[in-house]
């Protein structure tokens, strides 16, 4: 009775151990079939890469001055309608490479800062004018004038929006940049701003 009992305990840990190796080759075989090798999950990485490189490359100097110079543009139009000024405290938000802080810097608004939430992630390529402050740790009514281009990565516009209003200064000015051109849209960016 005893090495029956023996037997069975012994088949029960094979079929399990069996189970738990089956179990992380299908799931090596998935992550190796539909991933491949580019680490794109979130909790698991069979190769990780060697040298990460989240630097953004452009396809040329003509397109980082192309870049540059719509910057440039648009921040020197803001400044001849009043908008912004060379003493106004700025911040730019979700700025992966600066050209915006750059620009600023150059036009004459000194006190400019960027925020990105990716800087945390890349932080040997961010440039030195990107902070990764999230949530945003700046006291209440800091900026005289805040930008943005990007709020596709917002994953909470309501508490993104809410942090905005709460550092820009009465009277301050939000610039956002958008792909959006209806009315619906509009409204609706306009609600996730209570200061505007």
């Amino acid at each position: 009775m005893e090495l029956s009992k023996n037997l069975l305990i012994k088949s029960t840990l094979a079929r399990l151990l069996s189970f738990i190796v089956l179990f992380f080759a299908v799931r090596f075989a998935y992550f190796i079939a539909v991933k491949g090798r580019s680490c794109v999950s979130n909790d698991f990485c069979f190769f990780p890469p060697q040298n990460l490189d989240f630097t953004i490359h452009y396809h040329s100097a003509a397109t980082y001055r192309c870049t540059v110079d719509h910057y440039l543009s648009v921040f020197q139009d803001l400044i001849a309608d009043g908008f912004l000024s060379p003493i106004s405290k700025s911040l730019c938000i979700e700025t992966l490479t600066g050209e915006e802080i750059i620009v600023l810097k150059e036009i004459g608004v000194i006190d400019s800062t960027g925020i990105s939430k990716k800087s945390k992630k890349i932080k040997k390529s961010s440039p030195p004018l990107i902070l990764s402050n999230y949530p945003l740790s700046f006291h209440d009514n800091t900026f005289d004038f805040q930008f943005t281009n990007n709020l596709d990565w917002s994953g909470q516009p309501d508490e993104f929006g809410s942090e905005l209003c709460r550092t820009l200064k009465p009277g301050g000015f939000l610039v956002i940049h958008t792909k959006s051109r209806d009315l619906y849209s509009l409204r609706s960016l306009l609600d996730l701003f209570n200061c505007c």
